[in-house]
């Protein structure tokens, strides 16, 4: 491929150089003017490619939309290397992924292995940052490390130190710039209906007596596209909380009821908020799930669905 025209942007370009994070127009083309690019090649959704940042060699990540660049992100090319691992995790003895003091947490338990492995302390940075009790088909995290370990050995030595509920996938090198949670493209979360009062499945799904699949799937329906999820979620007034939903649907199967829902991103607790408000509209009928999605500047009661039932199924970045 040929080397990247660096004037021709979409109308609101952005461009980071390391921590900064520039917006406006004429400071964007200024910086270029030191900025030296080589060829570019294609990487899941964007293109990478390296170069020179005043006289500093860098890489680079460049997002197009209609062969305009609509972003660019520059940074200093460093000696570690960066890994993506993908995994899997039984959610029920853990506090959630994200680490917290004097508390059980997948990603303490990840980064203690890694850290003993690779000599270091490590820092993973995961797609998703699910909640105590809540599962996980498939979860990505990266990391950086100057370890010469081998990706390999790597996953090797781990599904020998990790206990038997987390399970690694993959492991591969990735280029600098990949990132797991900024990368993303669509997430995929599940949410368990058993149709059994089965106490092997307590952890694992929610028990439901009577069930309306036909008015749920209804309500699911009004969700897909762009909606204000403020009322469907725990972010604060301060948040964006605008997201695309792509899908929400009920799959039906012998024994239990799977509600997929897939997006663009998700706020805090906004699936549990789904399917909370779901389960409150189906008892009461009162119309507070439509109330919820259509009015988000007027106060709501909020209504979150119990975590274990929550699994993140899929993370999909092409």
């Amino acid at each position: 491929m040929k080397a990247i025209t660096i004037n021709h942007f979409t109308s609101s370009p952005a461009l980071k150089i390391n921590e900064n994070t520039i917006f406006d127009r004429q400071r964007i083309s200024q910086e270029l003017q030191h900025l030296k690019l080589n060829d570019y090649k294609p990487y899941l959704s964007y293109f990478i490619t390296d170069g020179y940042y005043r006289d500093t060699a860098i890489y680079a990540k460049i997002k197009l939309s209609d062969q305009a660049i609509e972003s660019l992100v520059v940074e200093n090319q460093r000696v570690q290397r960066r890994y993506r691992i993908d995994l899997s995790y039984d959610g029920s003895n853990y506090q959630g992924f994200q680490k917290q003091p004097h508390k059980q947490t997948v990603q303490d338990t990840l980064e203690n292995c890694l850290k003993h492995l690779c000599q270091e302390p490590i820092q993973t940075h995961p797609a998703s940052r699910t909640d105590a009790k809540v599962h996980a088909y498939h979860q990505v995290v990266h990391f950086d490390t100057c370890s010469p370990l081998k990706a390999d050995k790597l996953m090797e030595q781990l599904e020998f130190m990790l206990p038997k509920d987390i399970k690694i996938l993959n492991i591969e090198t990735v280029p600098q710039l990949f990132h797991a949670r900024y990368d993303t493209l669509k997430k995929t979360y599940h949410y368990y209906l058993s149709k059994q009062a089965n106490p092997f499945l307590a952890n694992y799904a929610v028990f439901v007596a009577d069930f309306d699949v036909e008015k749920a799937s209804s309500m699911l329906k009004t969700i897909e596209g762009e909606h204000d999820f403020k009322w469907f979620s725990k972010a604060s007034n301060k948040n964006n909380t605008t997201r695309f939903i792509h899908k929400a649907k009920i799959i039906e199967e012998e024994t239990k009821l799977i509600i997929e829902i897939t997006g663009e991103g998700f706020l805090r607790h906004m699936v549990r908020m789904i399917v909370g408000h779901l389960f409150y509209e189906l008892k009461t009928n009162q119309g507070s799930f439509y109330k919820a999605l259509n009015e988000p500047n007027t106060t709501h009661k909020k209504y979150l669905a119990p975590p274990q039932a929550l699994y993140l199924k899929a993370i999909d970045y092409v």
